[in-house]
């Protein structure tokens, strides 16, 4: 059974929808919290890095296009990943799912890898015609054997629905499974078919369990609708010891930070 206590911080992020913890960047022993979807919900949108036992911000990333375009959902979903560009720190993704073109110069839907140190833009993986691509997102194994896992993309819109896996560290497309609706979700589990690699499982005119590996079909699978929350941890921020969490609620607009005890 878990006893999850009230802490007293919160953080009041304008237009959060999403929230990942990356390394601890001023040396406090915690981690910190990159939130997504920040913005006063009708103009450009960005993420925000921050101290979660101060809320001091260390840096923010917005949107490289839709500048006051009400299309924007830059930070749509934000994602931890491996060290991408060996600066000794853990990187993150950016899903941006826009309905709108982000400018002249590039095409309209993407999801971009960023530096967990400083939020510079290091690799992006975009389409042109898939509406919605990063509407999903999810981490699962190496797949192209540069040590750094790698990133399973979904689309859904108007036939357009897809789950591309790409290489964190190039931004190439691995492999591309077409899906005859909404996959509706990403969960990476266990490597059922023993290949070496993680699979997952996702909606394929039925939930069905998909090779990491090679995106062919593995078999039916059991189905379990996400629920609207994002939890992180975070490690022991009070000296308690116990673990602290930070969560968000889908249908809110601000991060809570919990003690979770397990008994």
């Amino acid at each position: 059974m878990k006893d999850a206590k009230a802490w007293p911080c919160g953080l009041d992020i304008p237009g959060a929808t999403s929230v990942a913890a990356l390394d601890d960047l001023d040396g406090d022993g915690v981690r910190e919290l990159a939130v997504g979807g920040a913005g006063n919900g009708v103009g450009a949108k960005g993420v925000v890095v921050v101290c979660p036992t101060s809320g001091r911000v260390h840096y923010e990333v917005w949107c490289p296009g839709h500048r006051g375009s009400v299309g924007c959902s830059f930070g749509h979903a934000v994602l931890t990943l491996g060290d991408v560009d060996g600066d000794g720190l853990r990187d993150f993704a950016v899903a941006d799912p826009s309905w709108t073109p982000l400018d002249g110069n590039e095409p309209p839907y993407g999801v971009w890898i960023v530096s967990g140190m400083n939020g510079a833009f290091l690799q992006s993986a975009v389409e042109v015609t898939r509406a919605t691509f990063g509407r999903l997102l999810a981490v699962t194994d190496d797949l192209d054997g540069d040590d750094i896992g790698d990133l399973l993309i979904g689309s859904s819109w108007m036939g357009a629905n897809v789950i591309a896996a790409h290489s964190t560290r190039t931004g190439e497309r691995l492999y591309l499974v077409h899906t005859p609706d909404d996959p509706r979700a990403i969960t990476v589990t266990g490597d059922r078919d023993g290949d070496g690699t993680r699979d997952f499982i996702t909606w394929l005119d039925g939930p069905k369990l998909i090779s990491g590996a090679t995106g062919a079909v593995v078999s039916d699978a059991t189905w379990r609708d996400p629920e609207n929350t994002s939890t992180v941890r975070l490690g022991d921020l009070d000296g308690d010891g116990v673990d602290e969490l930070a969560e968000l609620n889908a249908l809110g607009c601000s991060v809570e930070l919990r003690a979770q005890r397990d008994n």
